[in-house]
């Protein structure tokens, strides 16, 4: 008698349900996974940006400006300059830092922030001069359920240090 090889079909039906219940159980988590990944890679962004402002006017000893690309809220987009406005900066392709145009990004996707905060200008010092005293920005996605720790909230001193922090969805 000559045995062959392979699975049964009953070997294979306990496999694939012992499948589909471990992905029944992953995929949730690792969605999750994923949509705090993107919050906290455009909050990133942004913190990065500032402490490139700040470092950038220490190093030029000049003022200099991070200011949202609709003069209202950086959430739609940013650009980091020294000297002249940054007027139209992401209608145009990246200039160089000769241009007095440090850094350009687009709107964050799916996150709003509370209050809105138009212009952050730092002094030759490093220091914050604008707006007065510290800057609390409360980041959320909009996705973001009550009470999940999806939300950040990125403090800006008058010493112009930044830090970034998780907070609960309002």
């Amino acid at each position: 008698m000559h045995r062959s090889r392979g699975f049964t079909l009953t070997e294979l039906m306990i496999t694939v349900t012992i499948l589909a219940i471990l992905l029944g159980i992953g995929v949730p988590s690792f969605l999750e996974f994923i949509r705090n990944n993107r919050v906290s890679t455009q909050v990133n962004e942004l913190a990065t940006a500032l402490n490139l402002a700040r470092s950038e006017a220490l190093k030029r000893g000049q003022t200099v400006t991070i200011q949202a690309t609709d003069g209202l809220d950086l959430t739609n987009g940013w650009c980091v300059f020294f000297g002249a406005a940054c007027a139209d900066a992401l209608a145009v392709p990246p200039l160089p830092p000769a241009s007095g145009i440090l850094q350009q990004h687009a709107a964050l996707i799916d996150i709003t922030a509370a209050p809105a905060t138009g212009t952050v200008t730092f002094g030759r010092l490093g220091e914050k001069q604008s707006p007065a005293g510290n800057l609390i920005l409360t980041l959320v996605p909009t996705s973001c359920t009550s009470g999940a720790q999806r939300a950040r909230i990125v403090d800006l001193l008058p010493s112009g240090r930044v830090s970034v922090r998780r907070t609960a969805c309002p």
